[in-house]
């Protein structure tokens, strides 16, 4: 699973650092140590940035350690390089998607791209098999366009209600079978 972290000035550095932690909390709740599952981040605002490749840390610790050091960036919000960014890390030349493996992308935004989202989207849709949007704030246009469907969509008013939806999201994510741990 890849996390695209929305690092643009609207986010601002305090709710960024909010941001970080609800990835570091979504990974607590999986078993990334028999790499069951691998995750991945990518920051982005102007430029997108792979901050953690798919599958580098199968160690909680050090998987936050690496979290805790992505530097807010600032600029636009480019949601677009972020996904033409993650089908390349995904399914590019050296990319990290398994076969056969469930694939997931997760767009945490408090807005709206300064541009349309790019043709990537269907390539992103066909080869992923889920997508999902974590939409924070009232301008959640991305969120809501990246997420395969509304079940996949989570919207909260602010940035400190993210924890709150942990185990929702898990749940989300998982179908319906989260159980604390997966």
């Amino acid at each position: 699973m890849f996390v695209l972290m929305d690092s643009s000035r609207s986010v601002e550095k305090t709710n960024f650092e909010k941001m970080k932690d609800f990835v570091i909390s979504i990974s607590e709740k999986f078993d990334m140590l028999t790499k069951r599952v691998r995750l991945g981040v990518i920051s982005y605002g102007t430029n997108a940035t792979v901050n953690i490749p798919l599958g580098d840390f199968n160690i909680h610790a050090d998987f936050a350690k690496e979290v805790k050091k992505i530097v807010y960036l600032k600029g636009t919000t480019s949601t677009s390089l972020a996904l033409e960014k993650v089908y390349e890390a995904l399914f590019g030349d050296g990319g990290k998607a398994r076969p056969l493996v469930s694939r997931a992308v997760v767009l945490i935004t408090d807005g709206e791209g300064s541009e349309k989202l790019p043709p990537i989207m269907k390539k992103l849709r066909a080869k992923c098999t889920k997508l999902f949007g974590v939409g924070v704030g009232t301008q959640t246009t991305d969120a809501d366009h990246v997420a395969d469907n509304d079940g996949n969509l989570i919207k909260v008013d602010s940035f400190s209600m993210l924890q709150d939806q942990v185990d929702k999201f898990m749940n989300t994510v998982c179908n319906g079978k989260y159980n604390n741990k997966f």
